[in-house]
């Protein structure tokens, strides 16, 4: 990794977990920084269910999920005069082309009830809000599909991150947690 490129620290968690409200919160606190949100790249989510559920008990290799210029994104944003780039991901290093580009991994290890409840309040507040019938499904998927997915995110995600905070914390606490652990590596 060359020292002339932005640091990429890359915030891991379930759904819910607070990745968004903390690059938010690190973007106020990091000088030159940016954040790429792989929501933005991902098209998992978009999946037929089956899909999801054969691709997760095939392998779940998350290589063979298609995020169509991602990598080139972080690499834009990680330009001079840009020193951190604050990259919201789901795959961390458990993603190999994600992984080439990470410096910094934080897995924000949120129960996955809370993380869930947190995700339901977001959608259901935003305008316009999520439908009935898509929540009615997500639940319905979420024992035999979403839950061992989550799972299976934890442990490959969580097993190669540099720092792993509770995601029950606030957002101010994570956030200074953060900070400490990569002030050595301030520019």
């Amino acid at each position: 990794m060359a020292n002339s490129r932005a640091r990429v620290v890359a915030l891991c968690g379930p759904p819910g977990a607070g990745k968004s409200a903390l690059a938010s919160a690190l973007a106020t606190t990091l000088p030159r920084s940016v954040r790429v949100d792989g929501d933005d790249y991902q098209q998992f989510t978009q999946l037929d269910p089956a899909v999801v559920t054969s691709w997760l008990q095939q392998d779940g290799n998350y290589d063979r999920l298609p995020m169509p210029g991602l990598i080139e994104a972080i690499y834009a944003a990680a330009a001079p005069p840009v020193d951190w780039v604050l990259f919201e991901s789901h795959c961390g290093r458990a993603h190999s082309d994600s992984a080439a580009v990470i410096d910094f991994l934080v897995w924000i290890d949120t129960p996955l009830d809370i993380a869930m409840a947190r995700k339901f309040q977001q959608l259901l507040s935003q305008t316009p809000a999520v439908s009935r019938p898509w929540l009615i499904d997500y639940c319905q998927l979420y024992c035999s599909t979403v839950a061992p997915l989550l799972n299976q995110q934890r442990r490959l995600v969580m097993s190669t991150a540099d720092l792993c905070v509770d995601g029950r914390l606030s957002v101010a606490e994570l956030s200074d947690q953060i900070i400490s652990a990569i002030a050595p590596r301030v520019p």
